[in-house]
């Protein structure tokens, strides 16, 4: 009994998803730390190789063997090298050898071979010796010699010429013992050295020993040390390897010489027309006419290059990336042209080109490519070229790009290098240099069909029997390869006579030349060779890939394709195996793509720690890059700094210090950086805090370089990628461009608290939500504009600061840029750390890579790739060293691409392919001219008679088209019979036709191309007429011989299948045009050809090449129609063209007009000659009209058609049914449903009988009456609307001019709101700021409270400058920009701002008195201090200069004499001067400043004024100004004490500006979260006080007077509630004034009018409303003492007081109006007795204002401007000396 199954408990959990890994985020910090670590230790030991190095030559001494080897063999060794041995001598030798063979037989073996013992002329000689003696005793050194001979013949390694002749004698010796044995042994050996010998033979191919001569191994030196890119010097001397004689149907001397000659002309066919570019480029720099523009056919120049910075390049390494200007190339289509293509080499120079730097293309983004940039990789990392390169102005930097694609020629010529060295080192032959070199052609068999006892191989030909299947009862799995008779026979494969010959030529000899004319299906055989030598592979034992070689991409996917499919092969796919690699990139097939060689990396899934340093290095390079660009774009914070050891810890202690004075703005101390550098100060206006110095670098406030800051370095990578380095950089930074984006989403649509720490979420929340974005805007354009300025402090000042606080604003930023500065030297050495680590490690990984491909490509079956891919992939193949290499399109492939890709271990070569169609493509036209260098390797063997087989039936061309090739091209060429099954083209008479035309061609200015407008439209015309006749774009390719056509056509065909409307689903699939040269191999049914060529001077180009000609005459299969100049063609005498001509025209095919058939009417022939006659069958027929009958009843009107698919189209005729009960006939096209009647009718209405006009089937009832309404509103107006709108409904819209009940102002309004509007007449009155008020009289309260001013700011600063900041007249003014103007006699100014503190002069002070002068005062003072010597009035000794009589200067001593002479200029002393100072004691003083005279005691009066007189308690604080021209006295000497004193001031002023600017944030933060809610006012008509006046405003005290306002308007309006629940509209729109007033200066500070104004206007306000409640008292209640009279008193003071003109209103009005009020309470002493008259004016005692920038100096020595208001105009009140606001304030 079996055991019992478990049940399972269906009561389980339900199924939970695995929870997926959350991938940890990458530390780049501690990455780039660790590079920087390995670094050192790289720099410091050296390399782990060279550490290997020197380990290993430590511990290995000599080499092992040669410890060991006996004493003996050391001697024989030594005896080798003796010229001529003595018999006693060999006899030593042989017997020593035969006793060591025991313990060293390699090592003897190899002795042996290396000293060629036994083909020693004196050994032989013995052996002769000893044959010829009569002496038949046997001797023991004989027989040894016979065992060593034996062992060195049985080393494969060893050829057989090392043994032959010395085992030939010893096989005839007699006195030997056992000699029976002995023999049998020799003639063994014998036996098996005739098999080496013919394997060796067949090996060789040919004598592989060859001798250099001095002269070819110098020649073959000078190959291998040659440069590929030309240096400067060698373009200017035109030095080239010289290029012999060529005689292509001649041998060649010898393989040194064939190498020597292909190397040299493959090489110049690249360098050539480069070399001749930048000669030309060279020549254009140096000429004096350099102003047109630079065009050479064989380079492209790219100017204005600057050099970026090293970029990490995965799969490259480092490259330079390099951008240059894009103006010449704005119409480039980057991803369709093959500029600046990848892999291609480029030339960086400058000027002459004396220096040249070649690099190559490391990566082509098309998203850089459009920005102008690109990145290169420096060829021989030439550094010190490119810092040179760097030193030069970027617009003399150029880059010269080659039109010839270099990878395609470097790994060719480094190959064909390879070969070189070989041959010069090792005297190593090329392959198959018996045919290649010397053109032999008795060719023998591959090496492989031979086995190693020289017997055929069998092989399976069950692959190639025509069905799969042997029809005959012979067996196919075992023939020998190279017995043909025994093969299956052509019927049983299915070939015919020549596909067999070339079968048994393709697989029987080492070469096999296979030549397919067009439609012989050369593909075809190629794949039967491909399938039997894969088939049959393992029966070889061949281990090796095959390796397939084609010219396109098209060609051998094609090729792969058709391979996948063969049914006798599927065995290589058992178990998901993939034997096939394709090698190279561009492969468009779907099912070859599985089989590409990066498919085959990710099957194996190997990771590599090189490729994980590499992917981190990029990243981390990366990360820097975009970190140093948010250095200019945001704060870092001190917390990174600090760690990254920026900055010293006694600034970090003196910032953090000050922490708890800025904690409630700032929640952490890494943020306390944004209040030591005042950043939201600037929120309002930093206009004013950008420097003049700024300003001269360039830095201005744009919107556009805000712009271009939003642009993240990271926007080229994936999204993932980007988030992480944002995720890392972000914490590092206290302020960013983040910030400015609203709604927490920055620029990028990243959500900014997704990635930011809690702890900057919370000063995000506390301090940026209060920042409005206009303002965040301000900030971030402020600290950008401050961080490119390049002015950095510099490190003997840094060391010396103490507490950061302390400096000013400007030495601050200039301490953090010098952070900054020190930051970005620390990252720009990790970067370049990261860059050599990124290199070291791309190198390893390349390494890892190369063997994990070529592990991939040696265990694969097959290997296929272009001839483009085998040179890229050179060094793979030459590890691989295929045995089988099949070319396919053979006779487009250069000969140099076959030889690079030719190996020692080749055994077999098939060349597929027809040397009379296209040949490889040449760069070089001289070169090809005049060597003939574009004959392929397989045409060169053909035309020296080389074995080759040519298909001879061809299978494509109807025998129509095939015809024109023979006998002209193909003499043999045979049509099958298939091709005589094929339907004539329809619509067309001639299935093949020649149209001849003379239009002429035409050229652009910057092309080589040439283009055909003639040729353009015929051909367009004619595919639309095809299309007609129902054949689809898949039956058609157009041709053109020209590239510039080819685009031409493209254009035209695509405009005219949008215009197309038959056949439309047929032209769904684009059309295929091409170039001539693209189409070779490819075929179609119907081919249209343009030839172009059409000129007077019968040019021909490349039309007149044979290969061309013969590739464009046989692509088609049923129709072939060609366009050109055939009497030009013919007149230039071309052979071939001539041939072909004469032939068309026997067959009548070629013509001036193109005959058309018409389907429909076969009798109708249409004739074309030019594009105008294809209108005549514009739908496919003919002009015969169609007059098929419909099925909706009418006629079709068309021409004739070929498609009767048109009928199908919808009717576009007109309906005309009657379709309704009034007869009306139906107007919409035929195709159309008829619907509603739509005839026009005139209907009225029921109800206002208004007529309108509709269509016939639609209903009155259903539609509103669109007449005009002409019914009276209320107000009298006639209503404007609609008759069906309501007029009750909506209010009247008619303009009126009313009068404006409160202040009599006209109004030009609507009709509905004449009852309560707002006055917009403008106020326009004078403030007394000078500028006209901008409000209207409803916002400034008709006059009474103007809103703030909005001009600019032009006011006097408090340094005399005027301010031109370009602020608003309304806000302070920031510190002045201009140039500080104080100067001294030892200096010519201050080198800082006005607005900054001056720095002082401290040289000594040079007031002294006059040599002459008794008094004798000297000054020992610095400049800056008071001088400690008073005033001498003595007069000046001096005569004065310019007096002629030589009077004595009127002047006083110390000072500049004035220019004045009181006694020869009289006259003007009565105009100066009064009569009091006219007398001879007067002196007069003259100012430096100015140069104006005037008297001393009147000047020293002046500038006393105000300093020491006492009844004038404060001054203002400004400088003394000349009476005449108001120019500041700054440096007279006389009056310096005075000067220095009010300089002293005005820095004072400076201070507490910059005190003010800095603390003001800080102090509005720490007020409003001190202003709690203790007594909430009423807020009335406004909802949110909050969002009126938010309360992180500037203005501390706005938000006070806003309550203290409030405070006082509560207990009226509750009265008022109580009395009335309506208020009066003015009561309200008054209120509403007030409280925005009050808001639009939360960031501005009041003037002091401004608060006087306010003030009145409140008084007003409050008593006005005291008057409306007592108003409303006396008439709810009967007072016996108010009389009627009262009442009218009253009612005209309210009336005055409701709504008066700012002109019109006078105090004496509220005065009279309280005095009335007063006096009607006293006599109703219970009336209103709840307010009193001190609660009606408000207290602004407590409310900061500006006095319009003036400052003024107490006795007590203070300075204040921003005082609290006072009622009175007395400004002799200080505020630090009134007790009542020093208690305030405490």
């Amino acid at each position: 009994m079996g055991r019992r199954k478990r049940r399972r408990s269906f009561d389980r959990k339900p199924f939970e998803p695995k929870r997926r890994r959350v991938k940890s985020p990458f530390d780049f910090r501690r990455y780039a730390k660790y590079v920087e670590e390995q670094a050192q230790n790289y720099y410091d030991y050296g390399s782990d190789d060279e550490i290997g190095y020197e380990i290993s030559m430590e511990t290995s001494g000599e080499p092992d063997g040669e410890d060991k080897l006996p004493v003996e063999l050391k001697n024989v060794e030594k005896m080798f090298d003796v010229p001529i041995l003595d018999g006693h001598d060999i006899k030593y030798i042989v017997c020593m050898l035969t006793a060591a063979l025991g313990s060293e037989p390699d090592r003897i073996c190899s002795l042996l071979k290396t000293k060629d013992f036994f083909r020693r002329h004196d050994v032989l000689s013995l052996v002769t010796e000893k044959l010829t003696s009569k002496c038949c005793d046997s001797e023991e050194w004989l027989e040894n010699m016979v065992k060593l001979v034996i062992l060195i013949t049985k080393q494969e390694d060893i050829k057989t010429k090392y043994t032959k002749t010395i085992l030939g004698l010893l096989s005839q010796i007699k006195c030997i013992n056992d000699d029976t044995i002995v023999k049998d042994q020799i003639r063994e050996t014998i036996r098996i050295l005739n098999v080496r010998e013919k394997l060796e033979k067949l090996k060789d191919d040919g004598d592989t020993t060859f001798i250099l001569s001095d002269e070819i191994k110098d020649e073959l030196r000078k190959l291998v040390n040659w440069p590929i890119l030309p240096s400067a010097q060698m373009i200017r001397q035109n030095e080239s390897l010289p290029i012999l004689p060529r005689d292509l149907n001649l041998p060649y001397k010898s393989p040194a010489h064939y190498l020597i000659d292909q190397f040299s002309l493959f090489l110049e066919d690249f360098i050539g027309p480069l070399r001749r570019g930048i000669r030309n480029y060279m020549e254009y720099v140096n000429s004096k006419e350099t102003q047109g523009r630079f065009k050479d056919d064989n380079v492209r120049i790219y100017k204005r290059i600057r050099l970026l910075d090293n970029k990490c390049v995965p799969g490259s390494g480092v490259g330079l990336e390099v951008q240059f200007d894009m103006k010449m190339f704005k119409k480039i289509r980057w991803e369709s042209c093959n500029f600046l293509q990848y892999g291609n080499v480029v030339c960086l120079t400058y000027d002459d080109c004396s220096d040249l730097v070649y690099a190559l293309i490391a990566n082509r983004d098309l998203k850089q490519l459009t920005d102008g940039r690109v990145l290169l990789k420096i060829l021989n990392d030439d550094v010190q070229s490119i810092n040179n390169l760097r030193n030069v102005q970027e617009c003399r930097l150029v880059m010269i790009e080659s039109k010839s694609f270099y990878m395609v020629y470097d790994h060719t010529l480094k190959s064909l290098k390879t070969l070189a060295s070989a041959m010069l080192e090792k005297n190593e032959n090329i392959p198959f240099a018996k045919y290649l070199v010397y053109l032999k052609q008795d060719v023998l068999e591959p090496l492989y069909t031979r086995k190693k006892n020289f017997d055929v191989r069998l092989a399976d030909f069950g692959c190639l029997l025509r069905y799969g299947k042997q029809t005959s009862k012979t067996s196919y799995e075992k023939v020998p390869m190279l017995n043909v008779d025994k093969w299956p026979t052509s019927e049983e494969m299915g070939l015919n006579k020549d596909q067999y010959e070339a079968l048994k030529k393709c697989l029987t000899k080492r070469i096999g030349i296979l030549q397919g004319p067009p439609g012989t299906g050369k593909t075809w055989m190629g794949l039967r060779i491909m399938e039997f030598l894969l088939y049959n592979k393992s029966k070889f034992e061949e281990s090796r890939p095959i390796l397939l070689l084609s010219y396109t991409n098209h060609a051998l996917d094609q090729f792969f394709e058709k391979l996948l499919d063969s049914v006798s092969l599927r065995f290589l796919f058992r178990g998901k195996e993939r034997p096939f690699v394709r090698v190279g990139g561009r492969c468009a097939n779907e099912r070859v793509q599985k089989f590409m060689l990066k498919e085959h990396r990710k099957q194996e899934r190997y990771w590599s720690e090189n490729r994980r340093h590499v992917q981190n290095s990029t990243k981390c390079v990366k990360y820097i890059d975009t970190f140093l660009s948010y250095l200019q774009k945001g704060i870092v914070s001190t917390r990174f700094l600090e760690t990254e050891n920026i900055i010293s810890p006694q600034h970090i202690w003196s910032l953090e210090i000050n922490f708890r004075f800025h904690e409630k703005f700032v929640p952490c101390k890494e943020a306390i950086i944004i209040s030591w550098l005042c950043i939201p100060n600037v929120a309002t206006d930093f206009r004013g805090h950008v420097t003049k110095a700024q300003r001269e670098n360039g830095i201005e406030i744009d919107d556009l370089f805000l712009q271009e800051n939003q642009k993240r370095i990271l926007g080229d990578d994936d999204d993932d990628f980007e988030k992480e380095i944002l995720h890392a950089i972000r914490p590092s930074f206290v302020f960013a461009d983040e910030h400015l984006c609203p709604n927490n989403v920055n620029s990028n649509g990243i959500i900014f608290n997704t990635f930011f720490p809690q702890i900057f979420r919370n000063i995000h929340q506390v301090f940026w939500n209060r920042v409005s974005y206009e303002k965040r805007r301000r900030m971030l354009s402020y600290v950008q504009q401050n961080l490119r300025c390049q002015d950095i402090m510099p490190v003997q000042n840094v060391r010396r600061i103490r507490n950061v606080w302390r400096l000013s604003l400007r030495e601050r930023w200039k301490l953090y840029r010098f952070w900054i500065h020190q930051l970005s030297i620390k990252f720009q050495n990790q970067r370049t750390n990261l860059i050599s680590h990124f290199s070291r490690k791309s190198q390893d990984d390349h390494h890892e890579r190369f063997k994990r491909d070529l592990s991939i490509l040696t265990s694969c079956q097959m290997i296929g790739m272009t001839t483009t891919g085998a040179a890229s992939n050179m060094e793979l193949l030459r590890e691989i060293r295929p045995r089988i290499v099949v070319v396919e399109e053979a006779a487009q492939v250069h000969e140099q691409h076959i030889l690079g890709c030719l190996t020692k271990d080749l055994q077999h070569l098939i060349l597929i392919g027809d040397h009379q169609q296209l040949r490889p493509t040449m760069n070089n036209y001289d070169l090809r001219c005049q060597y003939n260098t574009d004959v392929s390797l397989m045409e060169r063997l053909v035309m020296n008679g080389f074995p080759f087989q040519c298909l001879a039936q061809q299978h494509r061309m109807r025998p129509e088209i095939s015809c024109m090739l023979t006998p002209a091209i193909y003499p043999s060429l045979q049509d099958h019979l298939t091709v005589l099954e094929y339907q004539d083209v329809k619509g067309m008479k001639h299935n093949i036709f020649f149209i001849d035309h003379q239009n002429p061609e035409s050229q652009t200015n910057y092309s080589t191309s040439y283009t055909n407008d003639f040729e353009v439209e015929m051909i367009a015309n004619l595919y639309k007429y095809l299309i007609l006749q129902g054949y689809s774009n898949s039956d058609i390719t157009i041709l053109s011989a020209y590239n510039d056509q080819v685009r031409k056509i493209r254009t035209r065909v695509s405009q005219i299948s949008q215009q197309l409307v038959i056949g439309r689903e047929l032209s769904n699939q684009r059309v295929h045009i091409t170039a001539v040269d693209n189409f070779q191999g490819e075929e179609n049914k119907i081919i249209l050809l343009s030839l172009v060529r059409s000129n007077e001077d019968c040019k021909l180009g490349h039309l007149g090449d044979p290969q061309r000609i013969c590739v464009l005459l046989s692509r088609a299969k049923e129709g072939f129609y060609a366009f050109g100049n055939f009497q030009m063609l013919y007149k230039r005498n071309n052979p071939l063209w001539m041939k072909i001509i004469t032939k068309a025209k026997e067959k009548d095919v070629l013509g001036k007009s193109l005959s058309l058939v018409c389907k429909n009417h076969p009798q109708k022939i249409t004739s074309v000659s030019g594009p105008e006659d294809f209108e005549n069958v514009k739908d496919g027929g003919c002009d015969e009209p169609c007059a098929t009958l419909l099925q909706c009843g009418h006629v079709c009107e068309r021409k004739c058609h070929a498609d009767n698919s048109i009928h199908d189209l919808p009717c576009q005729k007109a309906c005309l049914k009657k379709w309704c009960d009034d007869g009306h006939l139906c107007q919409k096209e035929c195709y159309k449903e008829c619907g509603p009647c739509m005839e026009r009718v005139k209907k009225k209405y029921l109800t206002c009988e208004h007529e309108v006009c509709v269509p016939c089937s639609e209903d009155l009832s259903d539609r509103p009456c669109p007449a005009k309404c002409t019914r009276q509103r209320d107000c009298g107006h006639i209503c404007t609307l609609k008759c069906s709108q309501n007029c009750n409904k909506y209010p009247c819209q008619v303009v009126v001019q009313v009068t404006h009940p409160a202040c009599g102002h006209e109004s030009v309004i609507k009709c509905s709101a004449k009852d309560n509007f707002f006055c917009q007449k403008e106020c326009r009155e004078t403030l007394p700021c000078g500028h006209f008020c901008k409000g209207t009289c409803h916002s400034c309260s008709n006059g009474r409270l103007h809103i703030q001013c909005k001009q600019v700011c032009s006011r006097d600063l408090i340094c005399g400058h005027n301010c031109n900041t370009g602020h608003l007249c309304s806000s302070m003014c920031p510190p002045c920009n201009k140039k500080c103007e104080r100067i001294c006699e030892h200096r010519e100014g201050c080198p800082r701002l006005c607005g900054e503190i001056c720095e002082p002069c401290t040289r000594p002070c040079n007031w002294d008195c006059d040599r002459k002068c008794k008094n004798s005062f000297k000054c020992s003072k610095q400049c800056f201090e008071d001088c400690e010597r008073p005033r001498c009035d003595n007069r000046c000794k001096r005569t004065l200069k310019g007096c002629n009589s030589r009077h004595r200067c009127t002047g006083v001593c110390g000072e500049i004499c004035p220019n004045f002479c009181k006694r020869c200029n009289n006259d003007q002393l009565h105009e100066m001067f009064s009569e009091a100072k006219r007398n001879d004691k007067a002196l007069f003083i003259e100012l430096v400043d100015c140069g104006h005279i005037f008297d001393l005691d009147a000047m020293d009066r002046h500038m006393q004024s105000e300093s020491s007189d006492e009844s004038n308690k404060n001054r203002q604080v400004a400088l003394k100004m000349c009476p005449k021209c108001s120019t500041p006295i700054k440096r007279s000497k006389r009056y310096r004490n005075i000067n220095n004193q009010i300089f002293r001031d005005l820095e004072e002023v400076k201070r507490d500006i910059e005190k003010g600017r800095v603390s003001m944030f800080h102090n509005s933060f720490w007020i409003n979260q001190s202003l709690k809610e203790n007594t909430t006012p009423v807020s009335f008509f406004v909802d949110n006080i909050d969002e009126l006046l938010p309360k992180n405003s500037k203005n501390i005290f706005a938000r006070k007077l806003l309550i203290y306002f409030v405070l006082k308007i509560g207990p009226r309006f509750n009265e008022l509630e109580r009395a009335d629940r309506e208020f009066p509209p003015e009561i309200k729109g008054t209120y509403l004034i007030m409280v925005k007033w009050i808001g639009k200066h939360a960031d501005i500070i009041f003037k002091d009018y401004e608060l006087r104004q306010f003030a009145n206007e409140v008084e007003r306000y409050l008593l006005y409303l005291d008057l409306i409640l007592m108003k409303r008292e006396f008439d709810e209640n009967d007072y016996t003492n108010i009389t009627q009279s009262d009442k009218e008193r009253l009612e005209c003071h309210m009336t005055k007081l409701r709504c008066p003109g700012g002109s019109t209103f006078k105090p004496e009005d509220i005065t009279k109006a309280k005095s009335a009020f007063e006096e009607l309470r006293r006599k109703e002493p219970t009336s209103c007795s709840w307010i009193s008259d001190d609660e009606r004016r408000i207290s602004l005692q407590n409310v900061a204002c500006t006095k319009q920038g003036k400052w003024y100096k107490c006795t007590n020595s203070h300075i204040y401007s921003i005082g609290f208001f006072v009622d009175t105009s007395d400004e002799s009140q200080c505020p630090e000396c009134r007790p009542s606001i020093k208690n305030s304030n405490r």
